[in-house]
């Protein structure tokens, strides 16, 4: 009965607007653009904001996923957060010499060691431009 009565509670406040997502769990959000554009050869470095919105301390580990053969540079542990807590992650990553022109999507997830359910995502796009060489070459000029 009791689970019930939660349920009819829980369900009649977020038909309300009165759970709002934004206010509850974990929230990541970008804190630089959320689309770079780059050379191939270049590494890449954004900040982002993790915010606990729970009433409990968490512990949170991330996962960066990067386009094949792009390397990440920075390195992160598991780290904890108190209720209503926040944090600065910075995430660098190499893009390779090898890599075409085109649109890429890097993601960085949050979840809760203990809770994986706990968790939040945000993608940030990669624009690779073609790169220019420029070379220098003797000409020879003939004198008339």
């Amino acid at each position: 009965m009791k689970k019930t009565s939660f349920l009819i509670v829980i369900f009649t406040c977020s038909a309300l607007g009165l759970l709002n997502s934004d206010d509850f769990g974990v929230k990541v959000r970008p804190l630089d653009e959320e689309l770079v554009t780059v050379s191939a050869k270049e590494v890449v470095t954004t900040k982002i904001s993790v915010r606990n919105h729970t009433s409990l301390k968490h512990e949170f580990e991330s996962e960066v996923t990067l386009p094949k053969k792009w390397k990440l540079i920075s390195v992160d542990f598991p780290f904890e957060l108190s209720a209503d807590q926040s944090k600065i992650k910075i995430i660098s990553f190499f893009v390779p010499d090898s890599t075409k022109s085109g649109k890429y999507e890097i993601k960085y997830k949050v979840s809760g060691r203990r809770f994986p359910s706990l968790s939040d995502e945000i993608k940030i796009r990669v624009v690779v431009r073609d790169s220019v060489e420029f070379k220098n070459k003797k000409l020879k000029i003939d004198k008339e």
